[in-house]
């Protein structure tokens, strides 16, 4: 490679991705609750996962959003 020069790096501007964090505190206040908490969402979508990589059009059985056993 043949690069003469220097590099400049611009200190003011972020490093790496930023993290995003959410607050829901605002629709909480609002009256929202979560149906599924987040453990039970995991474990679905992990068993979700699961069947459709075992299905050969890598389809899963159940419809969206439908709970599936583990």
């Amino acid at each position: 490679m043949d690069f003469d020069g220097a590099i400049k790096y611009d200190t003011f501007k972020p490093d790496g991705t930023p993290r995003k964090l959410l607050d829901i505190s605002r629709i909480r206040a609002l009256g929202w609750r979560p149906k599924i908490s987040l453990k039970s969402g995991l474990k679905n979508s992990y068993g979700w996962y699961v069947k459709a990589a075992g299905q050969p059009d890598g389809k899963a059985a159940g419809r969206r959003g439908e709970k599936t056993k583990v």
